[in-house]
């Protein structure tokens, strides 16, 4: 229940640090110029994270800026419809398989930054969300996971979305590699949002999304770095409670390292053809799919109740005549 409470009694602080001067990217904000109403200082490029050749272009072009000191990946699907991209089911292909590419063709200009201009912290962020925990993922158990996952005649696509943020494995696995680089990379949820995300979603979830969601400047909040006497941390031991803030453990030197300090996680990737993935080595625990599944439907049930109330009510209120008979629904006197 720790993501209703959230959603409904939690309001994200506003940003309390200045970006002055800072570069930002923040994929997927296609309007960002119409929210923030500052027309001339935002610049939009091009990036299409269902096409790879896409995602290594705009990846040169911003190695080729002054500075980078934050990225936002922002940007991802969820449907219901099965299609593919680049040879992968395209929930997939985007929210995961370009999303971490992108991010490690442009580690390099953020270590550079962090070392150019010591008063900037760079972060690397990935947006994700609490639904990560609401799939039992069976494509892990086979021989290739890919492969499961590319097969139309078995793919869970209501679970397709939430199975591509347990991207949180990738990123609790990466930020650990990145102790002393001057980089924090951290992943970050804005709640329910009333955004583009849900475009191609059922009507059910675009239900949830009129009686739940939070506009999108409400949700900015956790996109911004958090206070300065917690900015440096770094998270590599996620947690999931049911509360609205994971809890965070951190060593004296504000970084929190679970494992030993290995390689450069940065790979030259210009030339990447996708995963690679004939082994499967993590050992999934156990899900709590089925309570989730019970939730979400007595939500989506309370929903379509409270709509066609309010539908079935102003239907009534309206004169005689502006709606044809047939809509509404016949009243029968004892």
């Amino acid at each position: 229940m720790g993501a209703f409470y959230s959603q409904l009694f939690v309001t994200p602080a506003y940003p309390a640090i200045p970006f002055t001067d800072q570069t930002v990217i923040v994929t997927g904000s296609n309007s960002i110029e119409k929210t923030t109403d500052r027309i001339g200082v935002c610049e939009v490029w091009e990036l299409d994270l269902a096409s790879f050749e896409s995602v290594k272009l705009f990846a040169e072009r911003a190695l080729k800026l002054p500075r980078l000191d934050i990225l936002v990946e922002n940007a991802g699907i969820a449907t219901y419809t099965f299609d593919t991209a680049e040879g992968h089911e395209r929930t997939i292909t985007i929210n995961v398989i370009s999303t971490f590419p992108l991010g490690l063709l442009l580690l390099p200009k953020l270590k550079a930054t962090a070392k150019e201009f010591p008063s900037s912290t760079p972060h690397l962020s990935i947006v994700t969300s609490d639904v990560h925990a609401w799939t039992s993922f069976p494509e892990w158990k086979t021989a290739n996971t890919f492969v499961a996952l590319n097969d139309k005649e078995t793919a869970d696509m209501q679970a397709r979305y939430p199975t591509s943020k347990l991207e949180v494995l990738v990123v609790r696995e990466l930020s650990s590699k990145l102790a002393g680089s001057g980089v924090i990379m951290n992943m970050l949820t804005p709640g329910l949002c009333k955004s583009q995300l849900s475009r191609e979603a059922g009507l059910g979830f675009r239900l949830m999304i009129l009686l739940f969601a939070r506009s999108t400047e409400v949700a900015v909040g956790p996109y911004s770095p958090p206070p300065q006497q917690v900015r440096k941390a770094m998270m590599t031991t996620a947690k999931f409670f049911e509360m609205h803030i994971s809890q965070i453990t951190m060593s004296p030197d504000d970084r929190v390292e679970t494992q030993p300090q290995s390689e450069d996680v940065t790979p030259d990737v210009l030339d990447w053809d996708g995963p690679d993935d004939s082994a499967n080595p993590v050992n999934w625990p156990s899900s709590k799919k089925t309570s989730h599944i019970v939730l979400i439907a007595l939500v989506q049930l309370v929903s379509y109740v409270l709509l066609e109330r309010l539908f079935f009510s102003i239907a009534h209120s309206l004169p005689s005549g502006t709606l044809r008979r047939p809509c509404l629904p016949q009243r029968v006197k004892a």
